[in-house]
Parts: C-alpha cells; sequence; structure tokens
C-alpha cells in the first residue's frame, strides 16, 4: 500500500524532483519488503531444520554500528536522538545473516515507532548483553507479552504502515541463535528489549 501511494504520487508529480523523491520511497519500501520476505523464508527454512545457522567470529559492536548508521537518515527525519553505549570491540560466534537481521529488526522497530523528537537507547553492556530502549507512551503493560505474536499491532503515532512482524521475528531468530528476547515495559514507559 505504501509502494502504491508513493508511486500514484510520483505519478502526479509536477517536477521532476517530486517524481525522484517518490521513486526513492518506492525503492526503500521495495528494500524493506525484501528484507521481511527473506526473513520469513530463511525463518522457515530454520525453523523446519532443513537449514542451520552457520557461526563464524563477528564483532557485534561493528555490526550494531553499521545499523545505526543505517537508520541515521530515517531518526533524522522524525528528529529522534541515538545515544549508544558501545565497547571498542566485542567479539562472538553467530550467524552473520541472522544477527544482522535480529540486530536490524531491534534497531529498526525503535526508529519506528519511537515518538517524535525522542531519544532511542543502545547500550552493549561488558557481559554482551543488548539493550535497546524507546519510550513507548502508546504501549500499555498488557500489550508486551503480545508484541511476541506474529502481526500484533499497537498503533504507536508515528504514522508507519508495519506489519506486526519485527519484534515477533527478532523472537524467532534469538531463539535459532540461542540467545534470549526479553520485553520489559520500563519507568517512564520506555519499552526495553533485551537480548
Amino acid at each position: 500500500a505504501e509502494m502504491r501511494m508513493l508511486a500514484e504520487v510520483g505519478d502526479l508529480s509536477q517536477s521532476l524532483e517530486e517524481a525522484r523523491r517518490s521513486l526513492a520511497g518506492v525503492a526503500a519500501s521495495a528494500v524493506e519488503l525484501q528484507l521481511i520476505v527473506d526473513s520469513l523464508l530463511a525463518l522457515g527454512r530454520y525453523e523446519s531444520g532443513t537449514e542451520q545457522p552457520q557461526t563464524e567470529p563477528l564483532d557485534l559492536v561493528a555490526l550494531l554500528h553499521h545499523e545505526l548508521t543505517r537508520v541515521a537518515a530515517a531518526a533524522r527525519q522524525r528528529r529522534l536522538r541515538i545515544s549508544s553505549h558501545l565497547t571498542g570491540e566485542y567479539w562472538i560466534l553467530s550467524d552473520a545473516l541472522l544477527l544482522q537481521r535480529l540486530i536490524a529488526n531491534l534497531v529498526g522497530n525503535a526508529v519506528s515507532h519511537a515518538p517524535d523528537g525522542a531519544t532511542i537507547s543502545v547500550v552493549l553492556s561488558p557481559e554482551g548483553s543488548l539493550l535497546v530502549d524507546n519510550p513507548a507512551p502508546h504501549l500499555e503493560q498488557e500489550d508486551v507479552a503480545r508484541l511476541r505474536e506474529r502481526f500484533y499491532r499497537v498503533d504507536s503515532g508515528s504514522g508507519g504502515g508495519h506489519a506486526g512482524l519485527g519484534l515477533a521475528l527478532s523472537e524467532a531468530i534469538a531463539a535459532i541463535l540461542g540467545l534470549q528476547l526479553e520485553l520489559q515495559l520500563g519507568y517512564g514507559r520506555k519499552l526495553m528489549v533485551t537480548v
């Protein structure tokens, strides 16, 4: 629906610049859709046992920096501040594609659902625990457990059309990697996601 709307706006544009902006929006939406479909297909293969995670040494800090750079433009557009507390390096054995998707889901979810002008926090503890939190004034305590359900959505007021898959996919990926994903609604209505 988002791509169709952007294409229709681009088609009605009076200037080449407006049409290019619409086309760039369609491309960005297509990339996000491709990531979701690829994640769903990969999860199906892992959950059915037809594929196994392929572990290799990975610098978790480098993966986090890469993702924070990737979402920086979207964060700026909504006047979001991302506060990160990361060590110099933190090496782990994991599957690169799955871990990258997990990080992208967690950070992308925070950027998508935080209120305009809010601060998102990304913290990697010395023990390797990752915490991503964002203000979530739209959430109630009873919503937190349901956020793990595929296709469960709560209107965050951010204006984005979300499928309700981000945290459900994150939990499934974490389980495949042997990690535990915890959700908590903290003081001041902050959604705190810990892996």
